[in-house]
């Protein structure tokens, strides 16, 4: 009963919070969200497809860019769908499938990937960090910059795989630099505005990640050599 109490009244006292923040900090924290939010979608349309054709250039050449491209849009729209990189493991694993990756390699690039491999994580906290020190009005100095990278690659391995999951990211980010609790509702909002973009960049370069693992691993011709035996039987 207890519980189901705070349950009920939490929303409300987040609400307050938040109010109370934004009547000490002014109207422009709105804007000041949804130009990092807009700066963050940007980013990770532009990165989502440099890095996935670089890597799966590198990694296949133009086949392997192909196979990419018609095989991928399963696992975005799924991450996107559920900002979750833990329930795009199965649909990851068919589509490095139907990229030929060998087994071998997918099976274990794939879920390591889930829960290791978060770049669109490395990159927003990065958009929070730099976020936060303009709200406050603070100088970011050399010192700063190298913390927030370090902050920024720590976060991408503790914050977890389910929607929302940065909010472990969030406090380490107000602990680390120093910044009040208030700020948390705040980075709150701007994860989960960003949470679909950031688990589709994280989820789409797992399959890209393989083609380079394949080459490495099976050489520079693997991909032909996978379609070959495959026409063959």
């Amino acid at each position: 009963m207890k519980i189901s109490i705070i349950m009920y009244y939490a929303p409300v006292g987040i609400a307050c919070y938040f109010a109370t923040l934004i009547g000490k900090v002014g109207n422009q924290i709105v804007w000041s969200v949804a130009r990092a939010s807009i700066i963050y979608v940007v980013f990770c349309i532009l990165f989502f497809i440099l890095f996935s054709f670089l890597a799966t250039y590198y990694g296949g050449g133009k086949t392997g860019v192909k196979r990419f491209w018609k095989n991928i849009w399963l696992p975005l729209t799924t991450a996107m769908g559920t900002c979750s990189s833990t329930a795009c493991i199965p649909v990851n694993r068919l589509a490095v499938k139907q990229m030929d990756i060998p087994d071998e390699i997918g099976d274990i690039i794939i879920p390591l990937g889930a829960s290791m491999h978060k770049n669109g994580v490395v990159a927003v906290q990065m958009i929070k960090i730099l976020f936060l020190f303009g709200i406050f009005d603070m100088t970011m100095g050399t010192g700063d910059m190298a913390k927030a990278v370090l902050v920024a690659l720590i976060s991408g391995i503790i914050v977890g795989t389910i929607p929302s999951g940065g909010f472990i990211g969030e406090l380490f980010i107000c602990t680390a630099f120093g910044f009040p609790m208030e700020a948390v509702p705040i980075l709150v909002i701007l994860g989960t505005i960003t949470d679909p973009l950031c688990t589709m960049v994280n989820v789409t370069g797992d399959p890209a990640i393989s083609m380079v693992i394949s080459r490495i691993i099976e050489g520079k011709n693997w991909i032909k050599q996978k379609i070959g035996a495959v026409t063959q039987a």
